[in-house]
């Protein structure tokens, strides 16, 4: 497998005789002359080849052999014949791949070979063999915004949960469990240091950045920003080692439906990093380390200036993309919403880890998607990958001192024409061996693409000055500890919370332009809360609502007024936009809560729980299909951070995809009208936890070659 392959490229031991390869490539992989590895896939071609060089069995991770570039080339030719078995994972060791054409000729022959191989293969269960198809609207052209609507609004409403309906899904076939880490067999591995020498409380995190430092451009700097924002925190327990034998480890800084994780992150350095050069990397979780995948970056980032100078402050960009099956092969047509709140998590775990450098962060809204995946290589990568494990391009990044905002403008003005660098280092692994296809999946993910018909007018990125104190000193522990401490809850105590607890975890939740993590957005607030309160000390329990923006409330009122709600003001939290909207019983609201989350026990074992909803059809009609993703991104900063502050407090908190949408917008007053524009997107829980023994913590001094063994073990 693809970390196998990462092991012997960096020269670790074994019973073989392995050349380590280079660990700076100066030339191509198909020029470098040494003992490069590629991963011809996990799937049954070659035994009569194997057969035919006295090979009997192929078991071993560390076995290999050794072929010459002609020799590699008949291979892919036997591959492609497609009349050879084998039952076990394949490496094969390159001496020397003689041009660029030999070397595109054999991947790609083995990618196609592949993918005829599942062609044929039974699937166990497929949605076409169980599911009626959608009768989808067909978009006849890029700038077809109205079909693309039709398509946005028919996906939501097949996905939603009811009582009696579901959103499609089928059963988890565990043979097709996708892997939950991209790795590009081939490329350079720059391990990242795991230590930080900085210590910044928490509180910290939220003061305004011009009273920081920012700390300078270093490979410990980059190393922080990424070992503080996505990588893995803990290791999976025996169950999990048993239900999930491919997701090899479950816990990340930034939070996951179901702990599948499928955003990826790559860096564009236009600037060496102390020693790591110039070049777009892709970031690998599970060993805090960079991929080289190229050794250069677009042009519009190279002319910002200032980034190349001695004393050149920190800059680099981070796209965020996702595998939208890593999602879709658990739960079904709705994975695409989950996918969408995941790349959320990780954009507000993303600006919380540059908050504690004291550099800024904000999505470029001027980056096509097609931009963002030429840049990264995902669109070559996509070149070769099965059909249902293509990376999506999400959004981009910009991560930068407080003093270089305005150098910014022409990247986000011109960065979308330009051409990606010629050459790509590495394969793209596979994930699985049999995959669904969800036509509804794909089509949304196409309708939702920004592109130059959807691009909104946005302002320059800027660090703003203001800033709005949250109520009450209090002691504040470190950063460190609150970010690498954060988790999913199991479940809640039944114990109560103070209200001051409550108010502070909202005060959180408020965006303002200088509020860390919600600057990183260039749009205003559009996502609200509705919140049932069932266990907070002091405070009624019942039914409340908090505008994030006031500029929806007339909208919410008028959604909602055949629901004779009070809307009155709480005075024990002045300085919200919260209010009452109706009176209700301890155990009715706990319930009811229950109810509305699939009657998942945690929701009502904690102390309050909520809704995150927005006016899904006025926006879309307002800024076109595209909105669509960036609402549920919304919802995944807002609950990583709800999650943070929770865990600050000494509270548990957990996200919730599984909800019933029509109970829930019923309950909060907003099904009442057919023409109904307000939807629900996003479930949350906090409380007091139980104990959670889960995660031990997790080792990153483990050579990636035992890492590899374990797997296959």
């Amino acid at each position: 497998g693809p970390d196998t392959v990462s092991a012997l490229s960096m020269g670790a031991s074994s019973s073989q005789d392995v050349a380590p390869a280079t660990t700076t490539p100066t030339r191509p992989l198909w020029d470098t002359k040494k003992e490069d590895f590629v991963e011809c896939w996990d799937v049954q071609h070659v035994q009569a080849w194997l057969r035919a060089q006295g090979l009997q069995q192929y078991n071993d991770v560390i076995d290999h052999f050794r072929v010459d570039g002609e020799s590699l080339l008949s291979l892919a030719n036997i591959l492609s014949s497609g009349n050879a078995e084998l039952n076990c994972p394949l490496i094969v060791q390159a001496q020397a791949i003689e041009s660029p054409d030999s070397f595109a000729r054999f991947r790609d022959a083995v990618a196609q070979l592949a993918q005829r191989y599942e062609a044929q293969l039974p699937h166990p269960t497929s949605p076409s063999t169980v599911f009626e198809p959608h009768h989808i609207p067909t978009v006849e052209a890029p700038s077809d915004v109205e079909n693309k609507t039709k398509v946005v609004l028919f996906y939501h409403q097949q996905t939603e949960h009811g009582k009696n309906h579901g959103s499609r899904s089928i059963s988890r076939n565990w043979a097709t469990q996708p892997r939950i880490c991209r790795r590009y067999v081939g490329c350079e591995i720059v391990p990242l240091p795991t230590r930080s020498d900085l210590s910044v409380s928490y509180e910290r995190l939220y003061s305004p950045l011009v009273e920081h430092v920012p700390v300078g451009p270093s490979l410990a700097t980059l190393a922080d920003l990424l070992r503080f924002s996505l990588s893995v925190t803990g290791t999976r327990d025996a169950w999990q080692a048993l239900t999930m034998p491919r997701a090899a480890v479950s816990k990340r800084v930034n939070a996951s439906s179901g702990g599948l994780h499928p955003t990826e992150a790559y860096v564009l350095l236009p600037a060496a990093q102390g020693p790591l050069p110039t070049g777009t990397y892709h970031y690998v979780p599970r060993h805090h380390a960079l991929e080289r995948r190229a050794n250069t970056v677009p042009e519009a980032m190279s002319s910002v200036e200032g980034v190349h100078t001695g004393d050149s402050p920190f800059f680099c960009l981070i796209a965020v993309t996702s595998v939208h099956w890593r999602e879709t092969w658990k739960y079904g047509e709705r994975g695409y919403r989950y996918c969408m709140m995941d790349a959320g998590h990780a954009v507000g775990a993303i600006r919380m880890s540059a908050a504690r450098l004291g550099l800024c962060a904000q999505i470029l809204p001027g980056i096509t998607s097609d931009t963002i995946e030429a840049w990264t290589g995902v669109a070559d990568a996509n070149r070769l990958a099965n059909a249902e494990e293509h990376e999506y391009g999400i959004c981009m990044l910009a991560v930068y001192a407080p003093s270089m905002g305005s150098e910014l403008v022409s990247l986000i003005s011109n960065g979308r024409a330009e051409a990606p660098p010629s050459v790509w280092y590495g394969v793209p692994n596979k994930h699985s061996s049999l995959h669904y296809r969800w036509d509804i999946v794909h089509a949304v993910s196409e309708a939702t693409r920004r592109d130059v018909h959807s691009l909104p007018c946005q302002p320059e990125p800027s660090c703003r000055v203001e800033y709005a104190l949250a109520p009450g000193p209090r002691s504040s522990p470190s950063s460190e500890e609150i970010i690498l401490a954060r988790r999913s809850a199991v479940d809640f105590t039944n114990r109560s919370i103070t209200v001051e607890q409550f108010v502070q975890v909202l005060w959180r939740a408020m965006p303002s332009h200088t509020h860390t993590p919600h600057d990183v957005m260039p749009w205003s607030a559009r996502v609200h809360l509705f919140i049932m309160v069932y266990n907070v000390e002091g405070l009624q329990p019942g039914l409340y609502v908090l505008l994030r923006n006031e500029d929806a409330r007339e909208s919410l009122v008028r959604a909602t007024s055949e629901s004779f709600f009070a809307w009155q003001g709480v005075p024990s939290c002045v300085g919200l936009s919260l209010y009452l909207l109706k009176e209700m019983e301890q155990t009715d609201a706990a319930s009811l809560s229950c109810e509305m989350s699939c009657t998942q026990n945690i929701a009502k074992n904690g102390a309050f729980s909520l809704g995150m909803v927005a006016d899904l059809k006025g926006l879309i009609d307002h800024a076109g299909p595209c909105v669509y993703p960036h609402l549920h991104i919304e919802a995944g900063i807002l609950g990583q951070q709800l999650y943070l502050e929770a865990t600050s407090l000494g509270l548990g908190a957990t996200g919730m995809g599984c909800f019933l949408d029509d109970l829930a917008e019923q309950t909060f007053g907003l099904r009442d009208k057919p023409e109904q524009a307000w939807k629900t997107l996003y479930h949350f829980a906090v409380g007091v936890p139980s104990r959670d023994d889960r995660y031990p913590p997790y080792n990153y001094t483990k050579t990636i070659f035992e890492d590899a063994l374990e797997e296959v073990q």
